[in-house]
């Protein structure tokens, strides 16, 4: 598990967009682009691998993002944690299959094994114990494996049943645990 504390793993799907859109939405700088990066605004559409998304913490609304500090050993690696907003970079991570029987393109299925790497720092999401013995996260060159499961579905389960797509709730599960 990605925590002991299963309720903190819990995510929104908010937002999934192919790279060269994100690429587009951080560059633009008109006002109406930027309130949209902002989040709040969830896409209903089939989330497929190599896409980017955008994961809204259940509990608190927050967004799951990739900070510019470092407090592990692992010093190339990067501190993730939670931000009010989804500006910028930092809160996307684009979606790759673990599986050789995955391709980018495919749609993602609930329980698929995948690797979430951070847009901003090109490093992978990583679960690692801290000298404590509390389960924590950063952004590594460590590649992990991660299960989407899911919670509850955002909207009507009849076009693509078994598939993820946005609103959906999911839970972050640590694949190699």
């Amino acid at each position: 598990v990605c925590c002991p504390d299963l309720a903190s793993c819990i995510f929104v799907l908010e937002q999934a967009v192919s790279v060269r859109a994100l690429q587009e939405m951080v560059n633009t700088t008109s006002a109406e682009q930027s309130s949209a990066s902002q989040g709040g605004q969830t896409t209903f559409r089939t989330l497929l691998y190599g896409h980017a998304v955008l994961l809204r913490h259940y509990h608190s609304q927050m967004y799951l993002s990739c900070l510019s500090t470092s407090t592990s050993n692992d010093k190339l690696a990067f501190d993730v944690g939670l931000k009010e907003d989804a500006q910028g970079e930092s809160c996307w991570w684009t979606i790759h299959p673990a599986s050789k029987q995955r391709s980018e393109g495919e749609k993602v299925r609930f329980n698929d094994d995948v690797i979430l790497v951070s847009v901003f720092s090109e490093r992978y999401l990583h679960a690692y114990m801290s000298l404590n013995e509390l389960g924590r996260v950063n952004a590594s060159f460590r590649q992990q494996v991660w299960s989407l499961v899911p919670i509850s579905s955002g909207v009507a389960r009849v076009k693509n049943p078994g598939f993820v797509i946005g609103g959906d709730v999911i839970r972050l599960m640590h694949g190699n645990m």
